[in-house]
């Protein structure tokens, strides 16, 4: 299905399939536009000359659209395929020029239900991994909370004990307040990253939900056109996901021993 003047595969777009009702012959939208003059164009097959009032006048012709494919390869003007390996829409001519295997190539109606099924399938996985980072921020959360209780209830023990006898062990004091604020930074230096990470992943669970929101609404050249996008989001998720570990639970400061003792000594 080739214009008989310029030899491109007609399309859907700049190269619709104009009918020359005098010899019936075919000719190609942009062709018809460079070649149309004083209200007439001569068939390059024939030479018959066909009259038109405008170009819009001259009939499509249904029978060849009707048999054109949905897309065209922008470089090579062929009709497209699917390569299941790549995650690219492209045409016979990319697959020797790429040098793919055939055995990988899908046209594009046997592509788009099998890709679909995997896309699918995959947001389930994804779900199951969201639900998974959001107990494991909770826990780290909770984390968090204790840490700033413990640390308080700390700070308040040492206080209450240091005012009575700030004078001989006010140095000792100091360096105990220090150490435990040592200890609560490590602490939040070790979770806070933690939190931030878990966040930045659930981000791209949203990211990647957002760009399955309207699947059942995309044709089969969009949702395939976009198919390359959403594995590679999808496989950086779960990927993350195996490296991913919840975070430790925090046991106690190194300070309550002798926090312990001192207590006893006063009372």
């Amino acid at each position: 299905m080739q214009c008989s003047k310029c030899s491109n595969y007609y399309d859907l777009d700049i190269r619709i399939p104009k009918l020359l009702v005098e010899c019936s012959h075919n000719i190609c939208l942009e062709c018809f536009q460079n070649e149309f003059h004083d209200k007439q164009i001569i068939c390059p097959i024939c030479q018959t000359k066909n009259n038109f009032s405008s170009i819009d006048k001259a009939p499509k012709n249904l029978a060849l659209l009707s048999m054109i494919p949905d897309q065209f390869c922008t470089i090579h003007n062929a009709p497209q395929v699917f390569c299941m390996d790549s995650k690219q829409i492209i045409c016979t001519h990319c697959i020797f020029e790429r040098g793919l295997s055939t055995k990988d190539i899908y046209k594009l109606e046997d592509a788009y239900p099998v890709e679909k099924y995997e896309i699918l399938r995959s947001l389930s996985d994804i779900l199951n991994i969201e639900q998974k980072y959001r107990s494991n921020l909770k826990k780290a959360e909770d984390y968090q909370t204790y840490f700033k209780l413990k640390y308080r209830q700390t700070q308040f023990k040492i206080n209450k004990i240091y005012e009575k006898i700030e004078k001989i062990v006010s140095e000792r004091k100091e360096l105990l307040l220090k150490s435990l604020s040592k200890d609560f930074e490590n602490e939040l230096n070790y979770i806070l990253p933690k939190i931030l990470e878990l966040k930045q992943e659930l981000n791209k669970i949203q990211t990647f939900k957002l760009m399955c929101n309207n699947i059942e609404l995309e044709n089969k050249l969009i949702f395939l056109k976009k198919s390359a996008e959403r594995n590679q989001a999808k496989n950086l998720i779960q990927k993350l996901s195996d490296q991913f570990d919840t975070p430790h639970k925090f046991s106690s400061y190194n300070q309550d021993e002798e926090i312990d003792y001192l207590i006893k000594l006063l009372n």
